[in-house]
C-alpha cells in the first residue's frame, strides 16, 4: 500500500523506489545539519557583536560564496569527476584545520564573522 502510493505520488518506477527513498533521507539528514549550523552561527555572532554587524556578516558570506561558486564552476570544467571530488574534499578539511587553528590561536572579534 505505501508503496503504491510513493510511486504514484513521485511517479518513480518500482525498481527505483529504494534509490528515492534513500535520496529523500540524506536530504532531510543534510537539511537539518544546515538547520543547526545556521541556528548556531547566528547565536555565536549575536553573543559576540553587535547586531548591526549581522547585515555586514552575510553580505561577506555572499561574497566569498559567489567566488567559491566560481571557482568551483571553473574546476568542475576542467577537471573529471574523481579528481574534482577530492579536491573538493581537501579544501573542506583545509578550511576546518584553518578555522580550529585559528580558533587554538587567537580570541578576537572576527570568529564570529568566520563562523556565517
Amino acid at each position: 500500500m505505501y508503496q503504491k502510493i510513493f510511486i504514484s505520488l513521485f511517479r518513480v518506477r518500482p525498481q527505483e523506489t529504494w534509490l528515492v527513498k534513500r535520496l529523500f533521507f540524506i536530504q532531510f539528514f543534510l537539511s537539518l545539519a544546515g538547520a543547526f549550523l545556521f541556528i548556531t552561527a547566528n547565536t555565536v555572532f549575536i553573543s559576540s557583536l553587535p547586531i548591526s554587524d549581522l547585515p555586514k556578516g552575510y553580505i561577506y558570506s555572499g561574497i566569498f560564496l559567489l567566488a567559491a561558486n566560481f571557482g568551483y564552476r571553473k574546476l568542475d570544467i576542467a577537471l573529471d569527476i574523481k579528481k574534482l571530488s577530492f579536491i573538493v574534499l581537501g579544501i573542506c578539511v583545509a578550511m576546518v584545520l584553518l578555522l580550529w587553528g585559528y580558533v587554538q590561536l587567537f580570541d578576537d572579534q572576527v570568529m564570529p564573522m568566520c563562523c556565517l
